[in-house]
């Protein structure tokens, strides 16, 4: 099986040759960075890691980064999907690791609209994100449970994380 672009060879070539100027363009700004000696910790973690050249390592970094790039986007999504369905959940919190983002809601008692926004939210986005190994798993609970937001979760205000 080959791939075969979408657009003609002209315009898929291209592409690929803008593609690679723009990596050309990063790599000399980068270079200009550790020349002027001005290179975030973090950029220089990236380097350090590709220049000691052990293969696991560098996978570790990428995968660090393309999970936190998912999550980002993730997360984006389930907010506005909580958002257009006029979900209304009275604390809302987040925990994360490589490949599965954790949930937890306190509604108010027997509000089902809520609790179906998110459901609905989290199947939404589930829909997405499941075909590259991400996945979002939501905890509910009524006010009348009396349960505390685990300690390894981060709270977020609903009016904070949507785009109006």
């Amino acid at each position: 099986m080959t791939f075969q672009p979408q657009t003609s060879d002209t315009d898929y070539n291209s592409k690929i040759i803008d593609f690679i100027g723009d990596i050309m363009n990063h790599l000399e700004m980068d270079k200009m960075i550790f020349k002027e000696n001005v290179a975030t910790d973090e950029k220089q973690k990236l380097y350090e890691t590709f220049v000691k050249g052990n293969p696991l390592d560098i996978l570790q970094k990428l995968r660090v980064d393309t999970s936190k790039a998912f999550i980002g986007v993730a997360m984006k999504e389930y907010f506005k999907q909580l958002n257009v369905r006029s979900a209304q959940p009275i604390q809302l919190a987040v925990s994360s690791n490589d490949a599965k983002l954790l949930v937890w809601a306190e509604i108010k008692d027997d509000d089902e609209k809520t609790e179906n926004a998110l459901i609905m939210s989290e199947a939404f986005v589930n829909s997405i994100i499941s075909k590259y190994g991400f996945y979002f798993v939501t905890t509910i609970v009524e006010q009348s449970d009396n349960t505390s937001i685990p300690p390894h979760y981060h709270t977020f205000l609903m009016n904070k994380m949507v785009d109006k």
